[in-house]
């Protein structure tokens, strides 16, 4: 196995493992809290905050960059190729993978590298089992992302989103903050998914405002109007430049 670890917020160097081994888990932690299961790959170019959990059978590739407190369960797959054939053919390397911290990947999640800018995943976000985060994404904070949710390359989604069991986003989908996707809706190209709003169905339409997000979060009309107005700005920037 191959550990690297970033000692601070700017360097990467390789540490030295503390040779604590679990023997019912078969784990190693390392000098700076980093536990890694016997089985897990981590490249020795790959930045690593503190105190993460690499679960059996991970795999890390060198163009990870992730933080602190994160979960990867069993046979993640962090910073894989991505899949664009022109990124493939290219003699140029990839884009970084950037995590943030305490998200929690669960079993058979993907996250593939950037092909034309970095990938990138906020904080507090949950993806569960057999997710997949698609080449050049972008996902914010607080996120739930629903068993077998595939997100096209491109995407980018806001904060405190929830997409239901097999949601599918067609690439450069653009998820608005605290939207919904109901379980099995397909996000098909150049569809709006507004602020605050639920959808669901096959293509997506509009069933009726998260209601229940808007309470718990205590959110105002004037607020939710503010970041419509930003999200229409930025709709436009992804689909008319």
């Amino acid at each position: 196995m191959v550990y690297v670890n970033k000692l601070d917020k700017h360097r990467v160097r390789l540490t030295n493992l503390s040779q604590k081994k679990d023997n019912m888990l078969n784990t190693t932690t390392d000098t700076c809290g980093n536990v890694f299961h016997e089985t897990a790959i981590v490249s020795r170019q790959a930045k690593i905050g503190f105190y993460n959990y690499f679960g059996a059978y991970c795999i890390v590739h060198e163009n990870a960059d992730i933080g602190d407190k994160n979960h990867f369960s069993s046979h993640c797959s962090i910073g894989s190729a991505p899949e664009h054939k022109q990124a493939l053919e290219s003699e140029s390397p990839f884009f970084n993978v950037v995590i943030g911290d305490r998200n929690r990947f669960n079993e058979f999640t993907t996250v593939n590298a950037g092909a034309f800018r970095e990938t990138k995943i906020g904080k507090d976000n949950f993806f569960l089992r057999g997710s997949h985060i698609g080449h050049d994404c972008i996902i914010g904070d607080r996120n739930t992302i629903s068993c077998n949710v595939l997100i096209g390359g491109h995407s980018e989604i806001e904060d405190n989103c929830n997409l239901g069991l097999g949601s599918i986003l067609h690439q450069f989908s653009y998820m608005g903050e605290g939207a919904m996707l109901g379980m099995g809706a397909i996000v098909t190209k150049k569809t709006k998914l507004t602020p605050y709003n639920i959808y669901v169905g096959n293509p997506a339409n509009h069933l009726k405002i998260n209601e229940y997000l808007i309470k718990k979060l205590g959110v105002n009309n004037e607020y939710i109007f503010a970041i419509q107005s930003r999200y229409n700005r930025r709709f436009s920037e992804m689909f008319l430049n």
